[in-house]
């Protein structure tokens, strides 16, 4: 099976699992559903939405840190792409749905939040 397929075949999934919870439209996956996304795309971006210290303390592997309150101003740099497949944590959840909903207010289309932050690893 090609990459790509894998890929469409891991995000839909994740689109239809029913035990994912959106919370007004934003969409949250696992830490499990995170791993095998990391393990199969290599195009994946993972983004850490909390502070540059937080982010030096302990951090998701691969991870870029654009804290939430440079979002805005930072992502048509940093994030080019409004295509790729974008996952955002922070500490608890917070913060990375706050990030979601400015980069999808931006047209960002394949957004993803952990659920539950790194606190949920």
């Amino acid at each position: 099976m090609s990459i790509e397929k894998t890929i469409r075949k891991i995000l839909n999934k994740i689109k239809h699992n029913k035990t994912r919870r959106e919370t007004s439209n934003i969409k949250k996956i696992s830490y499990d559903e995170l791993e095998e996304l990391m393990r199969n795309n290599s195009e994946l971006i993972i983004v850490d939405t909390r502070s540059p210290q937080e982010y030096a303390e302990n951090r998701i592997r691969y991870a870029i840190n654009i804290p939430v309150y440079e979002i805005e101003k930072s992502a048509s740099f940093l994030l080019p792409n409004k295509d790729k497949v974008i996952v955002l944590y922070c500490q608890c959840g917070i913060r990375s749905d706050k990030a979601y909903k400015i980069l999808e207010e931006k047209g960002y289309t394949n957004l993803y939040t952990l659920e539950g932050g790194i606190d949920s690893i």
